[in-house]
């Protein structure tokens, strides 16, 4: 079986489930027999009536009326409803429960649910939950303004089980404005613009306690204001304590462990690290003096670590790990021969249906070092998970609040010939929950395809095969279809 790309070029909202959705949620009567053309007339004016009674104006009114609009119409603007509509969209629905909530995002509109650990969402959250004006949640969410727009990526610090403390005793036990004020303020360092969990799931080497003793070492030999004090001697006690108490590491370290990790900037025994810092330093001086007229926007050495990239042969010779742009091309290029980065730049393309699975290599950088405010998109943690699926560990199973669970078994068995699509797809379903993510559908070209060539492989797919050479099928075929797709993009 041969897929027509042609099947796979078009942009889609989710505005049939929204409509459903509309329909039910304000008791609309609608004739027998009614076209859909009139019924959507009688969705689109029922829902711009009712916004006139909780919105604004009549200004903010027409632009809420002009997205769902656009919505319905598939505008390329407009196939999915950033954080602003989407708060109008449920406040004029009155959604108040935040289960729903979160189910609304995922499996209505199917985007990436409101995260209580985001100090806007939790703010939309909890004055939904309380009944507060969306006057009034205007005024409470500007008095908050200033912080929201501060807010990492991910959280500063690395500590887990954040975003459901803050959903299971905050939102839940807050019942007063007073009450929400004072838990924000007792709280404030603990929010961001994501949670942790997709940023991990997405960047598996952040699991920075693999590190041996030796490397922390060598690391901290080079970065001394990172090193613990007296680290020098630290007894076995003393580095296991360390290890463990490392939900604490700061945003600014973090950083630097991804990068050293995937440049192999510093584990190499024959080199000096004083000669490697004293070169850094100097080269960095060197290229920042000569290039500090231009403007700052188009600098080239503004960060020590484009420095470590640009001299790392000649710091350290032939490269002997991944770097950054290794691991970014291994991601998205998806099998040996596969995508190019021409090709990878074409699917990420404002206009294109694959936006939100591709991207390109300075945005992936600057989200993978922190220094950006994107989010992370649905396909982009599909593409990564299934690029390191094999390595996900058991503890990501034992959230009981995303649904049944899967036994351990099943962790590797993603390409199993030996198991049915419905199994597969609800596993991959699973793991798409657990990042707030919705399950995968049509509406998403990159998903569609995603879903019919999975269905391709495994259909065709005999017993002998294994989970890895099936992988491997799949990544393949995946990449050929979209090279044609490219053609088609340019």
């Amino acid at each position: 079986m041969v897929l027509d790309i042609n099947n796979y070029l078009s942009n889609y909202s989710s505005w049939n489930s929204l409509r459903n959705y509309i329909i039910e949620t304000l008791n609309l009567n609608l004739e027998l027999n009614s076209d859909q053309e009139t019924i959507d007339k009688i969705v689109i004016k029922s829902i711009r009536e009712k916004s006139k009674d909780i919105l604004l104006d009549e200004s903010e009114v027409s632009t809420f009326d002009k997205k769902i609009r656009d919505y319905k119409n598939n505008n390329q603007k407009s196939l999915s409803f950033e954080r602003t509509n989407l708060y109008r969209l449920l406040f004029v629905l009155e959604i108040d429960d935040m289960n729903e909530i979160f189910s609304f995002c995922r499996n209505i509109i199917h985007q990436q649910e409101l995260s209580a650990r985001s100090l806007d969402d939790f703010i939309v959250l909890c004055c939904l939950k309380l009944h507060i004006s969306y006057r009034d949640y205007l005024k409470l969410n500007k008095s908050y303004e200033d912080r929201i727009k501060k807010m990492r990526l991910a959280d500063k610090t690395l500590v887990y089980h954040i975003t459901n403390e803050h959903k299971d005793y905050g939102i839940a036990t807050i019942n007063s404005i007073d009450a929400l004020e004072k838990y924000v303020d007792e709280h404030i360092d603990e929010f961001a613009r994501t949670r942790n969990t997709t940023y991990l799931m997405l960047f598996s080497c952040v699991s920075w306690k693999a590190w041996e003793e030796q490397e922390w070492i060598n690391f901290f030999n080079i970065f001394s204001e990172d090193a613990p004090e007296n680290y020098k001697s630290f007894t076995m006690e003393d580095w296991c304590d360390f290890a463990n108490d490392g939900f604490g590491i700061s945003n600014e370290l973090m950083t630097k462990l991804i990068f050293v990790t995937y440049n192999g900037l510093i584990f190499d025994e024959f080199i000096d690290d004083e000669h490697i810092t004293a070169y850094i330093i100097q080269k960095y001086k060197e290229d920042y003096e000569k290039d500090c007229d231009r403007p700052y926007n188009k600098r080239k050495y503004d960060t020590i670590y484009k420095i470590l990239e640009k001299y790392r042969k000649d710091i350290q010779g032939i490269k002997k790990s991944l770097s950054i742009k290794d691991y970014y091309l291994r991601v998205f290029s998806l099998a040996q021969n596969g995508l190019s980065e021409e090709q990878i730049n074409i699917l990420a393309g404002k206009s294109s249906p694959y936006r939100n699975a591709f991207m390109t290599y300075d945005s992936y950088r600057d989200m993978y070092l922190r220094k950006s405010s994107s989010e992370i998109k649905q396909g982009v943690y599909l593409l990564s998970y299934i690029h390191h699926y094999d390595t996900v560990q058991g503890d990501y199973m034992c959230d009981e609040n995303l649904g049944e669970y899967i036994p351990e078994e099943h962790i590797c068995d993603l390409f199993n010939p030996k198991g049915s699509l419905d199994e597969q797809f609800r596993y991959i379903n699973y793991i798409m929950a657990f990042g707030g993510f919705p399950e995968l559908n049509e509406n998403d070209m990159f998903n569609k395809l995603f879903m019919d060539v999975y269905k391709e492989v495994m259909t065709d797919a005999s017993e002998n095969e294994s989970p890895a050479e099936l992988k491997m099928i799949f990544l393949t075929k995946l990449s050929d279809y979209l090279k044609l797709i490219t053609d088609k993009l340019k």
